[in-house]
């Protein structure tokens, strides 16, 4: 696995090295990196939570790969367990016909995940075909 320096600052997305974590600032799934736009250009301050990576190891792996080691496996549920955003991020797959879709991160369900994963009742009101089942159903196939 080759692996990038962390010099612990990106000029795009600021601090990415932290005590616990890094952040995840190349993520294959970019409607993520997207979000995070979205949330700094409207002045949110916490606007990378959902990019975390407790493992830096993990940066560079796909975890569909299926020459893994058992040992970069272990290390990806290890990830699982700890960090439903990376599951939600890098290992979930929404079938379609000939495909699997990567999932597919937006307001309605980063603020529905964020919800449930913090014990809040919720009334979730979107527009058709925004994610909803999909958003709800990945996030408690976590839980």
């Amino acid at each position: 696995m080759a692996h990038r320096p962390f010099t612990g600052h990106d000029p795009h997305f600021g601090k990415t090295v932290f005590d616990e974590y890094v952040i995840h600032t190349h993520s294959k799934n970019t409607s993520f990196l997207r979000m995070y736009k979205v949330l700094k250009n409207n002045g949110v301050e916490n606007n990378k939570f959902f990019l975390k990576l407790y493992d830096c190891d993990l940066m560079d792996v796909d975890p569909h790969d299926k020459k893994l080691s058992k040992e970069v496996k272990a290390k990806i549920i290890v990830e699982i367990l700890k960090n439903p955003f990376y599951f939600l991020r890098e290992v979930v797959r929404i079938p379609v016909p000939g495909k699997a879709l990567k999932f597919e991160l937006n307001r309605g369900t980063l603020a529905t995940i964020w919800a449930i994963l913090n014990n809040f009742n919720i009334i979730l009101l979107l527009p058709r075909q925004r994610g909803k089942t999909i958003g709800v159903a990945s996030v408690l196939t976590w839980i």
